[in-house]
């Protein structure tokens, strides 16, 4: 529990970053997305949910600032 919550504390920008994406890749699919298939990132939930976490979890690290060196 220890490591866990460590983990969580040091990656707390990319976890609410991927957590935002999320939310947002879905509500692409709900409101935008076409449902034919014809297209990939439009006919399946879970690969925009997937893209959109992948997407926030990047952007969240590159807006992070860096550790201070010890």
């Amino acid at each position: 529990m220890k490591n866990l919550n460590r983990f969580i504390k040091e990656n707390k920008a990319s976890l609410i970053g991927m957590l935002i994406g999320l939310v947002l890749g879905y509500l692409y699919w709900d409101h935008i997305a076409c449902y034919s298939g014809t297209f990939l990132l439009g006919s399946e939930c879970w690969v925009n949910c997937a893209l959109g976490a992948l997407t926030g979890g990047l952007m969240a690290c590159l807006l992070k600032e860096p550790h201070p060196e010890k």
